[in-house]
């Protein structure tokens, strides 16, 4: 939890600023489209979140790679950014992202090429988009979802299908916007995420 206090909601922007005027990082600006799966196309289009700030830990699995960050998210709606950490509190990469304009990061040069911004957003949203706005920008695939157990313990599973082959599980334990832990299965690519949420503070919407 130290790490976690070093960065407290309000330093995000003071951190991200600072970042953001290194000489060691290197600067550029992320596509808005990409490709998530075999012919699939998919728009990085600017999300309806609740505002607030969001802390997750996050370990990708990749083949014989494993990456550990902790993420700093800070959402409102004109723009979202995101500052990434490592276990240690070393910041490793930002992006920033406008409800209007060019999604701009940067990225220390040894964080490795695997970690990218446009596929860290598009996983993102991904897994925390509303069903219905993701149906609509992905026509040819099946997005669904079961929910399972009763009263609080609900918990539920999302798919991305294509015919009847499944690309992309996600596994969420509760039903709320922030479940505690997701489980993130790209079958098609072959990595998965575990993201753990930290902590959640809600802000007025602007």
């Amino acid at each position: 939890m130290s790490v976690l206090n070093k960065a407290k909601p309000k330093l995000l922007l003071t951190i991200l600023n600072c970042i953001l005027v290194v000489s060691c990082a290197n600067i550029g600006t992320a596509p808005s489209s990409i490709v998530i799966a075999s012919g699939q196309p998919f728009n990085l289009v600017f999300p309806e979140l609740p505002s607030g700030v969001l802390t997750q830990s996050l370990v990708a699995h990749h083949a014989n790679n494993k990456h550990e960050l902790l993420i700093h998210i800070e959402i409102s709606s004109t723009q979202i950014n995101f500052v990434g950490l490592s276990p240690s509190g070393l910041d490793l990469f930002t992006i920033h992202w406008p409800k209007q304009g060019d999604i701009q990061y940067t990225k220390r040069p040894f964080v490795p090429d695997d970690l990218r911004p446009e596929f860290m957003l598009a996983d993102f949203l991904l897994t925390f988009s509303n069903q219905g706005t993701l149906q609509k920008q992905l026509p040819t695939l099946s997005i669904r979802e079961q929910a399972h157990g009763h009263g609080h313990g609900h918990s539920k599973i999302r798919t991305f299908n294509q015919g009847q082959q499944a690309l992309i599980i996600i596994e969420y334990n509760s039903l709320q916007q922030w479940p505690q832990q997701v489980h993130f299965d790209h079958i098609q690519r072959g990595y998965k995420l575990s993201i753990n949420t930290l902590e959640w503070e809600a802000h007025d919407s602007n």
